[in-house]
């Protein structure tokens, strides 16, 4: 008998010592959680800020006048149209609309400016075959 209730006794400090480690360790993983939430939380609210900066910034009065302040562009000037053969003097440059099939050749886009407000945009697409030869 004397034996059970010594080996009851170490049985009982050992269940104890685990279960007292076992508590500092779930206090321990408990305060790390609420770590990782509060960090969770913060990165929730920046990305919601960032999204409202970057729906501010990309809008269309926005980048103009970013582009403005920033790039310094002009309209383009009549002098600075060049044909192709002026930039590679070895291509030349021809149209052929009924020589071919319009599946045959490589197709360039020209927007046209319907509405005349010289924006270049509101308009309807005209689309010719195009032929590059080298000379």
């Amino acid at each position: 008998m004397r034996r059970s209730l010594i080996l009851l006794l170490i049985v009982s400090a050992a269940y104890g010592l685990g279960i007292y480690q076992l508590k500092y360790r779930v206090a321990h993983l408990e305060s790390n959680l609420q770590k990782v939430q509060r960090e969770v939380i913060a990165e929730n609210e920046s990305i919601h800020i960032l999204s409202a900066e970057i729906s501010y910034v990309t809008r269309p009065d926005q980048i103009a006048k970013l582009s403005e302040k920033h790039l310094q562009l002009s309209p383009i000037k009549v002098a600075q149209i060049y044909q192709l053969a002026d930039v590679m003097p070895g291509v030349a440059y021809s149209r052929w609309a009924d020589a071919a099939p319009r599946d045959a050749a490589p197709v360039v886009a020209a927007a046209v400016d319907a509405d005349g407000d010289g924006d270049g945009v509101a308009g309807d697409v005209l689309q010719s075959p195009v032929s590059y030869e080298v000379q």
